[in-house]
């Protein structure tokens, strides 16, 4: 695939998205906000994640971990960002499903 069709697909998924989440909202301000919004905030959150490490450090444990830096980003999101509960509950769920949908297989170089 050439750039110019990557490109192409992407502007068409991100039109399909962008008009199915805005269907959704119960008030056009909403459904404003999303259209306006959507495409920068995957992109700075692509951006964000992609700084994160996959796999576990030995020395530094989980503080570069990608999903435990989206479990505290997320229980921050919630509100719960200073219970670890929640935190680990958020982590938990998310690590699981790496087997369930076989995450492991699509990571691997």
């Amino acid at each position: 695939m050439n750039r110019n069709s990557e490109k192409k697909f992407i502007i068409a998924l991100f039109t399909e998205i962008r008009g199915d989440l805005s269907s959704v909202c119960e008030n056009k301000n909403d459904a404003i906000q999303i259209m306006s919004t959507f495409t920068d905030t995957y992109f700075n959150r692509q951006e964000e994640y992609s700084k994160y490490e996959m796999s576990v450090d030995k020395d530094n444990g989980h503080k570069n971990d990608l999903f435990m830096g989206f479990s505290i980003k997320t229980a921050h999101m919630l509100g719960y960002e200073m219970d670890m509960r929640i935190v680990m509950y958020i982590f938990m769920t998310v690590s699981s499903s790496l087997s369930a949908f076989q995450l492991p297989e699509l990571f691997q170089e």
